[in-house]
């Protein structure tokens, strides 16, 4: 993943320090230890290219005013450990390295090298969306579907917010209006202290283009979507979501995943792997999680695989 702190995070850092006051080059370079003017401007192209709301001017450089994560707020709004970066290669890192207490809480405005399931790029441009992740103590009953559950609870938390239109497409992620909205990946670390990570990413102001693929944000659905009170509802289903799976397993998701399921019905393609694919129609999940289809060889269990749908070219 290399360094969880780009250079063009110290530089945004020291800009969010300044509360909106332009600094100029020396003043940047003192708070920066004596950086060299090249190493300098690399770093403030790349936050430029990040999205970052920088103003530049004669007199400096600074961060416009606009829905930043704030630390204070969410401290004393959440019982969990809170990291806050501006920018970082990948939340789900910060979560691994992360050596004090547990649980964690780990957010980034930006994430320039996170990572979704089989691999694919997790990129978040700064202060677009949410890119979390928490990392907690595993037991052993975490084992099993849990991401679908934690799917559920987040889209349960979202439709009580009044975005309605939201769903899910196995294995997990979140959709709306034929658009993908987010997604979730849990990952179990083992070690001296084994830890389950949720790892989350969510568009918020706005949907990255991705080839292929359609997008969509909150924003898109209703104005005045916040990321602060988004993170703690956000915290608070996770939370909630993984003591009701320990207590009841994924059973106590199921109703609400079937209700919730944007695939429920309809004649799908998973690609298994190895060249190998399935079709045939959509029919839920079962209590492991898998995805049922009904093929023209009968009733199929999949636990993994890409799906597409008709007009979703992409998945």
């Amino acid at each position: 993943m290399g360094d969880s702190k780009p250079d063009c995070g110290a530089v945004a850092e020291v800009l969010a320090g300044a509360d909106g006051v332009l600094l100029n080059r020396r003043a940047l370079r003192e708070c920066l230890g004596g950086w060299p003017d090249e190493r300098l401007d690399i770093a403030i192209r790349e936050l430029w290219a990040l999205g970052a709301p920088l103003v530049i001017g004669p007199e400096g450089v600074g961060l416009r005013q606009f829905d930043s994560l704030d630390r204070e707020w969410l401290e004393s709004r959440v019982d969990v450990e809170l990291l806050v970066t501006r920018v970082c290669t990948s939340t789900n890192e910060l979560a691994r390295r992360w050596c004090g207490s547990l649980p964690v809480l780990c957010l980034g405005e930006a994430q320039t090298l996170g990572r979704g399931r089989h691999g694919r790029l997790w990129k978040q441009s700064y202060g677009s969306g949410l890119a979390l992740s928490l990392a907690v103590r595993s037991r052993p009953e975490d084992r099993g579907p849990v991401a679908l559950a934690l799917a559920v609870a987040l889209v349960q938390m979202l439709r009580t917010l009044g975005y309605g239109d939201v769903g899910l497409k196995w294995p997990n992620d979140f959709y709306s209006r034929g658009a993908k909205l987010g997604g979730l990946l849990v990952l179990a670390e083992s070690g001296v202290e084994s830890r389950l990570i949720v790892g989350l990413g969510l568009n918020v102001h706005h949907a990255p283009h991705v080839s292929g693929r359609k997008t969509i944000a909150l924003a898109d659905l209703m104005s005045g979507s916040r990321r602060n009170p988004l993170v703690v509802r956000c915290l608070e289903a996770l939370l909630s979501g993984l003591e009701l799976y320990r207590s009841r397993g994924f059973n106590a998701f199921i109703g609400a995943w079937q209700a919730q399921d944007v695939l429920q019905g309809k004649e799908v393609v998973i690609e298994t792997g190895q060249r190998s694919r399935i079709s045939g129609i959509a029919c839920g999940v079962d209590g492991g999680g898998a995805l049922k289809i009904q093929s023209s060889g009968g009733m199929r269990r999949v636990l993994s695989g890409e799906v597409t749908l008709g007009a979703w070219t992409g998945g």
